[in-house]
């Protein structure tokens, strides 16, 4: 999966609220304030490279497969009908999620809106989702 796409897949989990602890921290470039939890995962990761390593790979599957369940017709973008179905807290922001209002919601305006969530919640990601984390 590309760069963007993976990117955009952990958007739509902080959006969605299934990944509080990767979206803590992360500002609008993805990187953390010091000593906040990414910090702390880079610490982690200097002292157990391989174990960091198949940590980051587990993640990026959870959130693949994450967006493979709510974009149920694979065509990139998030319907009203499929948050409804697979995303219930995307579905609740969905109007102001879709700022472009063609009604989807595209790889773009879920980073934007995980962006405005940190910005809302000061940066914590102790807020849970409806859905349940990735298994």
């Amino acid at each position: 999966m590309k760069t963007a796409n993976r990117l955009a897949v952990a958007a739509a989990l902080c959006v969605a609220g299934a990944m509080p602890a990767f979206c803590a921290a992360a500002d609008d470039a993805g990187q953390a304030p010091a000593g906040g939890p990414r910090a702390q995962m880079r610490e982690h990761c200097k002292a157990d490279p391989e174990k960091c390593k198949e940590q980051m790979q587990q993640m990026k599957a959870k959130a693949e497969a994450w967006w493979k369940k709510v974009d149920a017709d694979g065509d990139g973008t998030i319907s009203r009908d499929e948050a409804n179905a697979n995303a219930p807290r995307v579905a609740k922001d969905f109007d102001k999620i879709d700022t472009d209002h063609d009604g989807t919601i595209s790889h773009e305006e879920l980073r934007a809106a995980a962006r405005e969530r940190r910005r809302e919640h000061g940066g914590g990601g102790e807020h849970g989702g409806d859905e349940a984390e990735p298994q």
